[in-house]
């Protein structure tokens, strides 16, 4: 199914455009893949809500935070393996 673009809206119809791009997100992802995301998503937030972390920081916020440091910590390890493989 062909969608259009949300780019290709008129910019004075956010609504429009909004619909669209939801309409673009749903024709991109699995249903169950999303079902079990939210599930996951609801069980974290209610884990991170108990954290006061002293700058009124959102449990969403520290979930992302937390998601970009594990990442990156990913990464360095990839980039760490791959140069050990070279000095072999």
């Amino acid at each position: 199914m062909k969608t259009k673009s949300h780019f290709s809206t008129r910019p004075d119809n956010k609504y429009q455009k909004w619909k669209d791009t939801v309409i673009d997100i749903e024709s991109s992802i699995d249903p169950q893949v999303f079902l079990e995301f939210e599930v996951a998503y609801d069980h974290l937030i209610k884990d991170l809500s108990k954290i006061k972390d002293g700058f009124k920081t959102t449990a969403h916020n520290l979930l992302l935070d937390y998601l970009s440091h594990r990442k990156g910590v990913e990464r360095d390890e990839r980039l760490e393996e791959m140069q050990e493989k070279r000095r072999i």
